[in-house]
């Protein structure tokens, strides 16, 4: 199984692998977990590199030693960034097909204990459960896949390799969320660490570290900030015994090889002490489990170093046993994630302990975080940053930031929003400059704060704006008018179609039926049967997805679209035509009768890679408006693919027919009748906004007395 490098040039950009991990993932699908593509990429990393330093030694060694005897020192551990043995590289253990599991496991085993800080991280997996036949050509796809690439660090970035390992952390973040594990959003990583803005050489401590992510965006906000050769002493503890050994291969995967991180339960265990007690970190963060149940007092008083806890919480909720324990673990700085609940509750003893840190003046912020941010819930969150060295001014206040607005719709996952780069500018700005700003943010006493007993709810003490546009009766009625004529004329041109198409119906006796049903009858002499390939080019080849950092540095009007419609608006474009957009993921797949999977578009637009590009060869007959209410409400699902998000692949798109009439004239006439239905759809739509806001106006006047109905 030789491989061979497609990319074009030397260096694997991160759409690259992204895509090839995006491969992996759609070949595994639901039948195995998602850390083996985690474990195969970390070893074919290592063994490429391991390879690359060889080669490199053994030509330096050649200037003075045989070929024979600059090979064996060339092999020597202390010229590699990892310790091999030639038979435990990736082209031997994956050489023979029919022994792929037992090979890569016990090459897994074997490196772990040449390198003592992977043992009992990828010794940790195994591949002897790839055993049937179905797991087994899996495995096969997946060692083909990471053949034809080379992975050595002339090739591909530390930071390349490490956004793949997140991409795909992100891409099967829903699948394992119903699955107990927390994947914190990037987003929200990266506000909180812009917050707490870590300095070169200082230490960062994660006692619920999960796959590392916390540690990772704080190294990384160090080296963009005072320069690569800078560095962060990073920590971290996790209880889940895989997601610690993926959390290894993370940060390994990033370039980070000298961060410690330990196994166990941190609140029972911690495992970062000195002379018997705790120790203590510049800066701890952490995003725990919320509301984790079974840590009330019964289990806490058998904990290691009680001191940490003032008072126990709730055997219902361990959020302010995670507090304790951050707090006394930090020198100064301490940002967690919660559950906006750890507010404001008071079972058990939850308020007296609240109560009593904020007495101590260790509450620095409190930002309230939009919802539906989270795989796990759709609940919204709250950042609280705590600061036993206030700055001086800032002694004895609390700043809330009600920042519940501050979000854009996830161009990935319909259901979820996402903080745009501008939204987290906005909230790090506000707690840098502890101002009130209006409906946003306000600086409260403590002497207030105790009176409300420790509540610590933003709203309570920001609240959002509640301002009205103006109602300008006339004007509405005026627009009313308006539209009703338009309304009018639509259906005058909408009603002798209409009666055509109803005479059709009760002549020949048609039923109703449903789309799917519709869609698999028989059709007249006159039609033909044609598929996407005949009918389309396919230009997705043309696309290119443009991340958030670089949208927002190219701002403008030319829309940019992806799998739903425009999610965004930038000053360049790659189309000017008049297209077609199906998904191709993340898509309405499933209710393609109430919801649209394809658009239409004309003009100057940029597409990303989660929608594909279809123009109609208008040249051969086809009309590029009949195809598209063709596409409009398909019931694809037979085409559709994928692991955790369902996918509509190039090649399934391409086998997609459609029925339609041979006469282009025919073509045209359906598509006018359709789109005069349109037109009538959104005339309605029109209507009922400003009857609502007709209906708002009237009501402010009847109910404040000053129009009286007597």
């Amino acid at each position: 199984m030789a491989q061979a490098k497609l990319f074009s040039g030397d260096v694997i950009t991160r759409e690259d692998l992204n895509s090839l991990v995006d491969k992996a993932a759609d070949i595994i699908r639901t039948a195995t977990d998602y850390k083996f593509i985690l474990v195969l990429l970390f070893l074919k990393r290592v063994s490429d590199t391991w390879k690359e330093e060889f080669e490199h030694k053994k030509q330096e060694l050649m200037k003075y030693l045989s070929e024979e005897k600059a090979e064996r020192e060339a092999e020597n551990e202390v010229y590699h960034s990892f310790n091999l043995k030639r038979e435990f590289l990736w082209d031997g253990i994956t050489k023979d097909i029919k022994k792929l599991p037992e090979n890569l496991s016990n090459a897994l085993i074997k490196i772990a204990d040449l390198n003592k800080d992977l043992k009992g991280v990828i010794d940790k997996f195994s591949f002897l459960g790839f055993t049937t036949q179905e797991h087994r050509e899996k495995l096969r796809q997946l060692v083909e896949l990471f053949n034809q690439y080379a992975f050595s660090k002339k090739y591909v970035k530390n930071d390349i390799v490490g956004d793949a390992y997140e991409h795909i952390l992100y891409r099967f973040a829903p699948t394992q969320a119903k699955q107990g594990e927390v994947y914190t959003p990037r987003e929200v990583i990266q506000l909180l660490v812009e917050i707490l803005n870590p300095n070169a050489g200082q230490s960062v401590f994660d006692p619920a570290c999960g796959s590392g992510g916390m540690l990772i965006q704080s190294y990384k906000y160090v080296r963009e900030k005072y320069g690569k050769e800078e560095k962060l002493l990073l920590y971290g503890q996790e209880y889940n015994s895989d997601i610690y050994g993926l959390c290894r291969l993370n940060l390994v995967a990033h370039g980070i090889t000298d961060a410690f991180i330990e196994y166990g339960d941190s609140l029972l265990y911690p495992r970062f002490t000195e002379g018997g007690k705790l120790n203590q970190f510049h800066i701890v963060v952490a995003n725990p489990p919320w509301n984790q149940d079974s840590y009330g007092e019964e289990t806490l008083k058998r904990a290691d170093f009680r001191e940490r806890f003032a008072d126990y919480p709730p055997n219902s909720s361990a959020d302010w046993a995670w507090i304790q324990h951050m707090l006394s673990s930090s020198q100064d700085k301490v940002g967690v994630v919660l559950d906006t609940g750890a507010l404001s509750r008071t079972q058990g003893s939850e308020g007296a302990i609240r109560s009593q840190i904020v007495e101590r003046d260790l509450v620095e912020c409190v930002i309230l975080l939009p919802k539906k941010l989270f795989y796990n819930t759709g609940s919204a969150g709250t950042i609280i940053i705590f600061r036993k060295d206030k700055l001086e001014e800032r002694k004895g206040k609390v700043l809330f930031i009600n920042a519940s607005e501050q979000f854009e719709k996830n161009p990935e996952v319909r259901r979820l929003n996402t903080l745009a780069s501008e939204n987290i500018k906005k909230i790090a700005n506000a707690y840098r400059d502890f101002k009130d700003i209006e409906n946003f943010s306000k600086v409260i006493d403590l002497a207030r704060i105790k009176k409300e007993k420790g509540k610590l709810n933003v709203s309570k003490y920001v609240l959002l704006s509640t301002k009205e546009e103006p109602i300008n009766l006339e004007e509405i009625r005026k627009k009313l008018q308006q539209l009703e004529k338009e309304k009018e004329a639509i259906e005058n041109e909408m009603q002798g179609y209409l009666n055509v198409i109803l005479r059709q119906i009760a002549t020949k006796g048609i039923a109703p039926s449903t789309f799917a049903q519709a869609q698999e009858e028989e059709i007249p002499e006159d039609w033909e049967v044609r598929t996407i390939e005949e009918i389309c080019d396919i230009l997705d080849s043309q696309r290119v997805p443009l991340n958030e950092e670089t949208r927002a540095k190219i701002k403008g009007n030319i829309p940019y679209y992806g799998a739903n419609g425009v999610v965004d608006y930038i000053n360049d474009y790659i189309f000017d035509d008049k297209l077609i957009l199906i998904a191709e993921d993340g898509g309405y797949f499933e209710e393609y009768a109430t919801r649209p999977i394809a658009y239409m578009i004309t003009g100057k637009c940029w597409v990303n890679n989660h929608a594909h590009v279809l123009k109609v060869k208008e040249e051969k007959g086809y009309v590029t408006e009949f195809i598209f209410y063709a596409l409009e409400h398909r019931n694809i699902i037979p085409f559709i693919e994928g692991s955790t998000r369902d996918k509509l692949n190039q090649e399934e798109l391409r086998e997609i027919s459609i029925a339609l009439p041979k006469s282009k004239e025919e073509q045209e006439r359906i598509a006018l009748i359709l789109s005069i239905l349109d037109k009538r759809v959104r005339s309605e739509d029109q209507i009922g906004i400003h009857f609502q806001k007709l209906k708002n106006g009237i009501m402010q006047l009847l109910l404040s007395g000053k129009i009286r109905i007597r």
